[in-house]
Parts: C-alpha cells; sequence; structure tokens
C-alpha cells in the first residue's frame, strides 16, 4: 500500500515537471500574449539589438541602447503601424502582457509611422542613451507595439524581445592626476621658512667644520 501511494506521488510530481517546464519552454519562444494567445496570421515586429551586448560592461556615461524594429513586410498590405517601442531596466519582463501591467519605470519611445504614405518605411533605427544607471550588475527588456488595421478592425500586436539583456555599469575611477614637465613636485616652503632652512644648515655646517678644524688642530699638537 506504501509503495503504490509512493509511486502515486513521484508520478504526479514528475507529470508536474514536465508540464510546467514544456509551458516555460512555449513562453520563451514565443512573443508577447503567450502561452493564452494565438499567434497573429499577419506577424510580429522584428526586434534586433545591438547593444548593450550580452555580459558587456560600460561606463556609467556611455550606455547607449541602440536596436532596429523591422516591421512584417505584409503589413503595408494590411494598415500595419508601429505605435512605439518600450524598454525596462531592472524591471518585471512579464509586465509586457498588457499595457495596464506595464511598470511604472518603464520608458515609452513613440514612434512616428503615419499609414497611407508612399514607400512607407518597414524599418526603424533607434539610438537611446540610458543614463541614471549605478555602477553593478543590470538586466534590460525592450518591447515593439504596433496596431494592424485590418478590415476597419484595430487589433493591437506586440512583441518582447526574446531575452533580458545582463550587462556591468563600471564604477567610475578617480582619474590619474596629469604632472606637467615643470611642475615642483617637492616640499612647498613660504619664503621666510626657507630663509630658516637655509640657516639653520649653514649653522650645522658651520658647527662640523669648526669641530673638525679644532679636532685636526689637536692631532697636531700632540707628540
Amino acid at each position: 500500500m506504501r509503495k503504490t501511494a509512493l509511486a502515486l506521488i513521484l508520478t504526479i510530481v514528475l507529470f508536474s515537471t514536465v508540464f510546467f517546464s514544456q509551458t516555460l519552454s512555449v513562453a520563451n519562444a514565443n512573443p508577447i500574449g503567450w502561452p493564452w494567445k494565438q499567434e497573429f496570421t499577419s506577424g510580429y515586429p522584428e526586434i534586433t539589438v545591438m547593444s548593450p551586448v550580452p555580459g558587456g560592461t560600460y561606463p556609467q556615461d556611455s550606455v547607449w541602447l541602440n536596436l532596429t524594429i523591422t516591421k512584417p513586410s505584409n503589413w503595408t498590405d494590411v494598415e500595419g503601424q508601429l505605435d512605439c517601442v518600450a524598454y525596462l531596466i531592472d524591471g518585471e519582463r512579464l509586465s509586457f502582457l498588457s499595457q495596464e501591467t506595464w511598470d511604472e519605470d518603464t520608458v515609452i519611445v513613440p514612434v512616428q509611422d503615419p499609414l497611407g504614405v508612399p514607400n512607407a518605411p518597414l524599418e526603424f533605427n533607434f539610438s537611446l542613451k540610458l543614463s541614471g544607471l549605478s555602477a553593478g550588475d543590470h538586466d534590460l527588456d525592450v518591447y515593439a507595439r504596433g496596431h494592424v488595421f485590418n478590415g476597419g478592425a484595430d487589433t493591437e500586436v506586440g512583441r518582447v524581445y526574446d531575452n533580458t539583456i545582463f550587462f556591468t555599469v563600471a564604477s567610475e575611477s578617480s582619474p590619474s592626476p596629469t604632472l606637467s614637465p615643470t611642475q615642483d613636485y617637492g616640499l612647498k616652503l613660504s619664503p621666510p621658512q626657507q630663509i630658516a632652512v637655509l640657516s639653520g644648515t649653514i649653522a650645522v655646517a658651520s658647527i662640523v667644520l669648526i669641530a673638525f678644524y679644532f679636532k685636526k688642530r689637536q692631532r697636531g699638537k700632540s707628540p
């Protein structure tokens, strides 16, 4: 009886582990909306991040988010429009599931992508400076959102970048002092101090010379 109960418990644990691992793998492989929404037939914007690179280290004043958003080519036929790009530093990736749950620290960058213009661009490049970061490790998530007005229906389409980007901000080190060739690196003395030091040196030298003179003279008088 105990063996049967133990086997049943192990079976439930094994099934639960497989189920959740498959659910997570599906979540990581699909755009936002997973795993509760079906694939959107008109496609999703593609996100390409050039920097920061995973595992990279950057100075505090030189951290840039450089990325490209590419709309599906068929969006020109279904009136697809890119709405905005958003990024989140040290936040919760899952907050992008819906606009109502966006983290308060999410930075939203509007995109000018008018409809009905000839030769509408499909590719949009961004270079955004990430300021105010403290020294240490950080993580970054990027999201692109658009709308498709196919047949008069307004469908919101969003996609989160495939992976969270982990990077490091280096602490600012104190710059080494630049020394000019003519700079005096010795002890700084005022003119009175210089006179006092010179006078003391002369006095000591005089005493040494006098002592040497009398000592030599006594040696000369000795038989």
